[in-house]
């Protein structure tokens, strides 16, 4: 399949670990300029050198920052533009979870920092890059939910809130963009091996883990495959959808 990806480039955010990273790598193999986007040195560091292959030869940038700090997301952005004067993707995967916690004993700083990360951040990256992706003429934005954004989940309130949160930004995206050809969609993962996941409490992993038809965890390479489809040429008549990947938990 031809996905038509040359050339392009990507913002990946969340792009250090996990799904982000595994999306990065995906891009890079199809040749796309990949921007990564990450708060942690380290985790940069890794992905950068899975992307270059030691090779160091510019064709993709990282961009260490706080995607909930607007400033910081608008400098970065015009560091992408001045280095290859063109967005097409946006991929908007960062998150952030908090410790398992009851509606009643949530600090409001923890319920303020996940929705400041993943709901805040979204819109921080999309306001600064939309008028570069509109340019080109195979926009593509997809943001990452979770299957839990759709079901709920008891002790992780703020985290559900967030990436519910993220459907209703998607599809109004998608309904202003549209006009200008860009396709906006969001992928729901359900368990899939990230770090999130390995921290969440035994018991509510567990619950989960028994209603996955396929009795299985995902694999960040299997939602990078879909990431892949939905920014390609080939998902050129999908908008404003949500696309669950979750083994049949939702």
């Amino acid at each position: 399949m031809d996905l038509k990806l040359n050339g392009r480039v990507a913002i990946v955010t969340g792009g250090g670990r996990g799904i982000g990273q595994a999306i990065c790598v995906a891009l890079a193999k199809e040749d796309v300029s990949v921007v990564c986007f990450t708060q942690h040195e380290d985790t940069l560091k890794d992905t950068m050198q899975k992307l270059d292959d030691g090779s160091g030869d510019g064709t993709h940038f990282g961009c260490c920052l706080d995607i909930s700090d607007s400033k910081a997301v608008e400098e970065a952005v015009k560091q992408v533009v001045g280095l290859y004067k063109r967005i097409d993707i946006v991929i908007n995967n960062a998150g952030i979870s908090h410790q398992p916690s009851l509606i009643f004993k949530l600090e409001e700083t923890e319920w303020d920092r996940v929705i400041d990360v993943n709901l805040k951040g979204i819109f921080n990256v999309l306001k600064y890059s939309t008028k570069w992706v509109m340019k080109s003429d195979q926009g593509r934005i997809l943001n990452v939910s979770s299957a839990l954004g759709q079901l709920g989940a008891a002790g992780t309130v703020a985290y559900c809130a967030s990436k519910s949160g993220i459907v209703g930004l998607t599809k109004s995206v998608a309904k202003e963009l549209a006009s200008r050809g860009v396709c906006c969609n969001a992928i729901a993962p359900g368990l899939v091996e990230t770090d999130i996941n390995k921290n969440m409490a035994g018991s509510m992993r567990a619950s989960l883990e028994s209603h996955v038809l396929f009795k299985r965890v995902g694999t960040v390479g299997e939602v990078a495959s879909l990431a892949l489809f939905l920014v390609s040429a080939q998902s050129s008549y999908i908008t404003g959808q949500v696309i669950n990947i979750d083994g049949g938990l939702t």
